[in-house]
Parts: structure tokens; C-alpha cells; sequence
């Protein structure tokens, strides 16, 4: 993946995200992200996005870690929008 901004390489990396729902804030560490090395622009692709925010609607939790997340049964269909 390439920045939008420099156009350089993007590198893999994790980053944390506040998800605000219903008004409460859960926080997802270790999500997979990438961050331009030359403007340090940090992208996440919407499909994670999605999955993080669909697991933090069930989150008792103030915090989740995404690496341990597992897309089954948090209620993301592909292929539909």
C-alpha cells in the first residue's frame, strides 16, 4: 500500500483505535495498520476497521486486544455491504 499524501511505500505495523458506541469508549490495541514511513500517516483498512468496531459493540471490556479477535462469530458477512 502506498500513502495518499508522499505516494512511498506504506510499512505493516499496529496502532490502537478509541471506538466510541453507544456512548461508551472501548480501545482496540494491536490492530493491523500501516504507517508511511516519510509523513507517519497511519491507514487502517476499512475491513479491519469494521471487524474492531463490530467486536466493540459485544465488548464488556474497556480494551480489546485485536490480534486475539477471531472473525467468526462477531457478525461480519462478506461480500454484502
Amino acid at each position: 500500500m502506498n500513502c495518499d499524501s508522499c505516494r512511498v511505500k506504506m510499512n505493516e505495523t499496529t496502532t490502537e483505535m478509541e471506538i466510541s458506541i453507544k456512548g461508551r469508549s472501548v480501545k482496540a490495541i494491536n490492530v493491523p495498520a500501516f504507517r508511511c514511513s516519510d509523513c507517519n500517516e497511519v491507514v487502517v483498512e476499512q475491513l479491519v476497521e469494521k471487524l474492531a468496531r463490530t467486536y466493540a459493540k459485544g465488548c464488556k471490556e474497556a480494551t480489546f486486544d485485536y490480534a486475539e479477535v477471531h472473525p467468526r462469530g462477531v457478525g461480519i458477512t462478506f461480500g454484502k455491504s
